[in-house]
């Protein structure tokens, strides 16, 4: 190149070189920056994962008895969805079963108590619902 133009020949080849390594330097930055993207969406998700893990962890070493001591906890109410019923209506379903089948149990208590003791049930002045 220097023997066919002793001034162009150095300018072309420092150009040359000038463009490639902005060319190359921007490749590296946007390779960096979508692995950047990339991880920080996984890490995202990877959270709950972790978080999975951790708590499997946790039971096994429970289970093992690993753990430090166990702690006597209150057992938590556990809820399973189904679409279209609330947990907390299933519930209160149940405690109106339950209250039903207790009233009804007292009323066959309370007439078989007034059939040993003759005594009326309005005069013992208890008030149930049927």
């Amino acid at each position: 190149m220097i023997s066919v133009n002793r001034i162009l020949s150095p300018v072309f080849f420092f150009t040359y070189v000038v463009i490639i390594v902005f060319v190359m330097l921007s490749m590296f930055l946007s390779i960096i920056n979508e692995t950047f993207g990339k991880v920080r969406r996984d890490n995202k998700a990877l959270e709950n994962e972790l978080e999975i893990v951790e708590f499997m962890m946790e039971r096994f070493k429970r289970w093992s008895n690993f753990s430090e001591r166990r702690l006597m906890k209150k057992p938590t109410k556990t809820y399973n969805y189904t679409e279209a019923i609330d947990p907390k209506d299933v519930e209160c379903d149940e405690l109106r079963d339950k209250l039903s089948n207790m009233v009804d149990r007292l009323n066959q208590f309370i007439r078989s108590e007034k059939g040993m003791t003759g005594q009326k049930v309005e005069d013992r002045k208890i008030f149930l619902c049927p």
